[in-house]
Formats: structure tokens, C-alpha cells, sequence
């Protein structure tokens, strides 16, 4: 399994619990509220982020993962790529071929054997061989 990097830009990290005696909030617990709003309307306004490209970060303010792998030497040969959302993907997205080692086109990622996609592996294709790629999943 790949882990998540808690990495990605615009990740909100959540509240710090209330402290209230005898059913009484107090000031320290009313800003720290107003500071976890200001930073959610922060991380929405405008903001919402796939991440900072990080391999295997959170992709960004999404329940989705940035993943890296190199397509097979062989193409369209299925590989099998692991993550780290701890179930299973409904999809992807091919963000871009960072590096090409034989030059020429980036190749077309297609999704592979999704019947055996799982909690911890989903497969991948790709109609290059030995292409440098980075997928979204989610």
C-alpha cells in the first residue's frame, strides 16, 4: 500500500476541541472556532487544490491521491500500481507525463482489469512503453 503524504496544498487540518465548564463556552473556545472557520473559508474561497504535485501526497482539499509510476516496457500491458486511499478508486485522471526517457509522445493511461481493483491496488495501461506518468486517483 502507498500511504498519503498530508502534504497537499490547501489541506485544512480540523478544530481543537471545546473546553467548556458547567455548559459554558469561553472566549479562547469562540476564537478558536472563528480561526477554523476563517481557515476553511480560506481553503474554499478560491482555493481548492488537486495538491502541490507531491508523489503520493492528498490530492489536495480532495479525498484523492497523486500517484507516479512508469508505464511497462511493453504497452498496454496492465500494471498494477498501488495507493493509499484505503478503498477502492472510482477513478482517475492522467495529469501530465512529467518526464519522457525515449523522447516522442507521453502515451494515453487507460484504466485496466477494474474488476480487481481493490482497497490497496488499481490497474493501469498505457499505449507507450517506459513513460514516466502521473495520475490523479480518487
Amino acid at each position: 500500500m502507498r500511504k498519503i503524504q498530508e502534504t497537499g496544498a490547501g489541506f485544512v487540518e480540523g478544530t481543537t476541541p471545546l473546553s467548556s465548564t458547567e455548559g459554558k463556552v469561553t472566549l479562547a473556545d469562540i476564537q478558536n472556532l472563528q480561526a477554523s472557520i476563517d481557515a476553511l473559508a480560506a481553503a474554499i474561497n478560491g482555493n481548492l487544490s488537486f495538491g502541490d504535485g507531491t508523489p503520493s501526497s492528498r490530492g489536495g482539499n480532495f479525498d484523492a491521491q497523486l500517484i507516479e509510476f512508469v508505464s511497462p516496457f511493453v504497452v498496454n500491458t496492465p500494471i498494477a500500481v498501488p495507493h493509499g486511499l484505503k478503498r477502492r478508486p472510482w477513478g482517475f485522471i492522467d495529469v501530465f507525463c512529467i518526464e519522457n526517457p525515449g523522447g516522442g509522445a507521453s502515451g494515453i493511461v487507460s484504466a485496466a482489469q477494474l474488476g480487481s481493483w481493490s482497497d490497496t491496488f488499481a490497474y493501469f495501461s498505457c499505449n507507450q512503453s517506459s513513460r514516466r506518468k502521473k495520475i490523479l486517483i480518487f
